[in-house]
């Protein structure tokens, strides 16, 4: 797999040709330090992109890494900007909704397996904290997507795969995860 990224302070670009997944990190300080955003009530950017993206706000008072808070964002070869709700991202691991007081770091990891195509071309600029949405964009809430669908990622995998349940309601699922002969490797509810 191939890929190109450009950084500046206000934008990045990335053209890359990937089975696998691809995550971009940005530091909001300096290192590891943490800041509080908690005045703030979204995450803006202006983004153009090939398909499904995950976003992550990353907490330095979360030390597992499922357990970060994280939302999909399906992002259109037409530019446009987004407004995210804090209290969209939701945690694997918690029903509590997420407190801004200790950010890190933001991540966009591509999913090639949802967006079908390994082709990933994106482009992400103006990425800030704001108080209010504006009118110049569109603002997305957990609940307005990727109802009742399934995500597997990276497929097929050598080990370590991410798994995702999107549904229109809450109630408790059977996992059930084989290998290419059929066997059951791995079963959870």
């Amino acid at each position: 797999s191939g890929f190109t990224i450009w950084f500046s302070s206000t934008y990045f670009e990335i053209k890359a040709t990937t089975d696998d997944y691809l995550t971009v990190y940005k530091s909001l300080l300096p290192g590891t330090l943490s800041a509080d955003y908690s005045e703030y009530k979204y995450l803006s950017f202006t983004a153009k992109g090939s398909g499904l993206t995950e976003l992550g706000l990353i907490k330095s008072s979360i030390e597992d890494w499922k357990s970060q808070y994280r939302i999909m964002v399906d992002l259109t070869a037409k530019e446009q900007t987004y407004y995210i709700p804090f209290d969209a991202f939701i945690s694997a691991n918690s029903k509590e909704s997420m407190i801004a007081n200790d950010l890190t770091t933001l991540t966009f990891t591509f999913l090639p397996v949802e967006a079908k195509t390994k082709e990933l071309d994106m482009f992400i600029s103006n990425v800030k904290f704001v108080k209010v949405a504006g009118n110049d964009g569109i603002v997305i809430n957990k609940k307005v997507k990727f109802d009742n669908s399934f995500l597997a990622y990276p497929n097929p995998s050598k080990g370590l795969v991410n798994l995702m349940l999107f549904s229109n309601s809450d109630t408790n699922a059977d996992i059930t995860l084989s290998d290419l002969l059929g066997r059951t490797i791995y079963k959870s509810s």
